[in-house]
């Protein structure tokens, strides 16, 4: 997710993902509290037809480090959205671009390691270099207080041995997209960086992460077929039966409306043409449609079918 926000935004931040709606029905908030994620995020009115957003600034020069910055975005009617955003908090680290909601009110989000330890004072001076392991992936969970780097995420029951550690994003610290599955709790995660974790088609896979152990387990591979078509696919959002995973592909100037049996992995598409911009972020709205995120700060819903309900640019923030 590449895309930059250009209005509404200071043009330094890039959207993360779109996060489950924060009124859905299906997510209970956990009366735990994690030290560092702090509380579970709270609930949203309904009628607010409500999501998380995180953003992402890169690290400035000097080895400083990447920060992710957590909004709330409320559109009112789907059908007539008026979106206004309210940040939350800012600065916080470990970041990533690919992240959910989860059923325990916490947002959970899947990143190679990056930055994530001194490991020696940088020769001629200034900041120190931080490990970076690119094959390492790493599941984070965000609360009230900020992130909490839950650690690598590991090889589960049943996966074969080394699978985990199987996808190298080559020198690339961040997932396109993710979501949490609201009816089994699983992070599931996907990525479109060619070779790297899939072939030159586009989206072939996407991951299954229990996010409940320690450490976090990979409990399996969700093969697509046909591949989800496009250089580039944004962010995923899952319906609230967790049966479909849904996305906007994108190809030169032209959109795919694409879903996904997490299932079988059956995808369908539909085309959207080229009137639509590249998305970047996505969620399940209260109301059971969906909300996409692209340049310049725009919101579009969309329906199950993939039909265009409205469109509006951000305020607030």
């Amino acid at each position: 997710m590449q895309t930059r926000f250009s209005s509404n935004f200071s043009p330094s931040w890039r959207p993360l993902s779109a996060l489950l709606a924060c009124g859905a029905a299906l997510m209970s908030m956990a009366s735990s509290v994690h030290a560092q994620a702090g509380a579970p995020l709270p609930r949203c009115e309904i009628s607010e037809n409500a999501f998380y957003l995180m953003r992402y600034t890169a690290p400035g020069t000097g080895g400083d480090r990447s920060f992710v910055a957590l909004d709330k975005v409320a559109l009112g009617t789907a059908t007539a959205i008026a979106p206004v955003d309210t940040a939350l908090w800012a600065n916080q680290n470990p970041s990533t671009v690919a992240a959910g909601m989860g059923n325990d009110g916490y947002i959970y989000a899947i990143r190679a390691a990056n930055e994530d330890a001194y490991d020696q004072p940088r020769t001629g001076g200034g900041a120190h270099d931080y490990r970076n392991d690119h094959r390492s992936l790493e599941v984070i969970r965000y609360g009230t207080a900020g992130a909490q780097n839950l650690g690598e995420m590991v090889d589960g029951p049943g996966v074969p041995a080394g699978t985990a550690r199987g996808y190298d994003l080559q020198g690339l610290s961040n997932f396109n997209a993710a979501a949490v599955n609201p009816a089994t709790g699983e992070l599931i995660a996907g990525n479109v960086r060619g070779r790297y974790i899939n072939g030159a088609s586009g989206l072939e896979r996407l991951l299954r992460i229990n996010v409940t152990t320690s450490p976090p387990q990979l409990v399996g591979v969700i093969t697509l077929s046909p591949a989800v078509p496009g250089s580039t696919t944004g962010d995923i959002a899952i319906d609230s039966a967790g049966a479909y995973a849904y996305g906007i592909a994108r190809q030169g100037s032209n959109s795919t409306w694409w879903r996904a049996d997490l299932a079988t992995g059956a995808v369908t598409t539909l085309s959207l043409g080229t009137s639509h911009p590249s998305y970047g972020g996505a969620a399940l709205l209260p109301d059971g449609n969906f909300a996409f995120f692209s340049n310049g700060g725009l919101v579009t819903t969309f329906d199950a079918s993939g039909t265009q309900l409205s469109q509006a640019a951000m305020t607030g923030g």
